[in-house]
This record gives structure tokens, sequence and C-alpha cells, in this order.
């Protein structure tokens, strides 16, 4: 199947920002994940991956940061969606 045309990155995630802004604005919620690995780093910053398991069986991670200022927190996913 030959590819009709081509998306740039910038553009998809900027879209995606966008339905998660829609979806989500001045709403707070917890949000529930297993810590699978994290590595602290001496400029303060710490950098984890997140992970969701279902009958034993990994289902979705993602990469995180916490930046040296507790109060900024990046969550940045890895698109690493196992197959079932």
């Amino acid at each position: 199947m030959a590819m009709e045309s081509h998306k740039q990155l910038s553009d998809e995630l900027n879209f995606i920002n966008g339905l998660v802004d829609q979806q989500l604005a001045g709403k707070k919620f917890w949000l529930k994940a297993e810590i699978s690995t994290i590595n602290f780093r001496n400029s303060g910053h710490s950098y984890l991956e997140l992970v969701e398991y279902e009958d034993g069986r990994l289902i979705v991670q993602c990469r995180g940061t916490i930046w040296s200022r507790a109060e900024a927190i990046g969550i940045r996913a890895t698109g690493n969606r196992p197959r079932r």
C-alpha cells in the first residue's frame, strides 16, 4: 500500500494536546499507576517509567520526568503500547 501523504510529528502532537486540553481543562484528579523504574540525577531531576497491568499483563507504559522544582512535572507518552 502506497502512502498518500505525510504529517508532521509536531502537528499531530499539537492536535493531541488540544484534545487533552478540551477534555481535562480545569479538572483535577489522581492518576493511579505503578512506578516500574526511577532514576535520580545530580541535577535534581528524576526520571521514571509508569506502568499499568491488567490480569498480570502489561497494558500501557509511559515515561515521566520530575523536574528539580517539585511543582513542575512532565509526563511524556512513549507510544509503547504492548500488543495483547
